[in-house]
């Protein structure tokens, strides 16, 4: 929890510093927050041999932009999520459970291009890069650069309040896709 609270400081500070700084070269700056799927995974303990994430908490993101030139716009978000593997481990003749747990969180920035289909939708896609952070049960920590890509669609309840339904594929951590389907808020200044 610590982490997302300093990775959600990190994100806020720097959607503040775009919504300041940006009105003199951007058309809008905006800041959103979603909640996301949680993490679909298997693990592989054993040739042969899988559990499936037994952690179905919710995960989540915050994210903030500046529009420059409609219809595209550059976008930072960081996102929070986990897994709980429940692995047999061999004993005497009692088989034991292993609890895995991996924590991920995601830092990205992409550029996003929007193309409007009526006065309140816009369809959107989005490429960029994320540095995913992967703790495994507190002993151990892997860093990896990986390519973004998303779409998704933004819906505007008014000029300064949108829904965003969203999906983005980050690669993949030990060959689980980092992927995610998200639903939130986005906030227009």
């Amino acid at each position: 929890m610590n982490k997302f609270l300093s990775g959600f400081g990190v994100a806020l500070v720097i959607a503040a510093s775009l919504s300041v700084a940006t009105p003199l070269m951007a058309q809008q700056a905006y800041v959103g927050v979603a909640i996301m799927t949680p993490g679909e995974a298997n693990l592989n303990y054993a040739p042969g041999k899988t559990v499936a994430n037994a952690d179905h908490l919710v995960a989540k993101k915050i994210y903030g932009g500046a529009e420059f030139d409609n219809p595209f716009a550059l976008e930072l978000g960081f996102l929070d999520w986990g897994y709980q593997f429940n692995v047999p481990t061999a004993g005497n003749h009692l088989a034991r459970i292993q609890e895995v747990d991996v924590k991920v969180n995601m830092l990205y920035l992409a550029g996003k291009a929007s193309m409007p289909v009526s006065e309140n939708f816009k369809l959107f896609t989005k490429v960029g890069i994320a540095r995913l952070h992967t703790d495994f049960n507190g002993t151990a920590t892997a860093n990896n650069l990986r390519g973004l890509v998303g779409f998704g669609v933004d819906y505007s309840i008014t000029k300064k309040i949108g829904l965003v339904v969203e999906f983005h594929r980050a690669g993949s951590i030990n060959g689980v896709p980092q992927q995610k389907l998200e639903a939130g808020l986005k906030f227009t200044f």
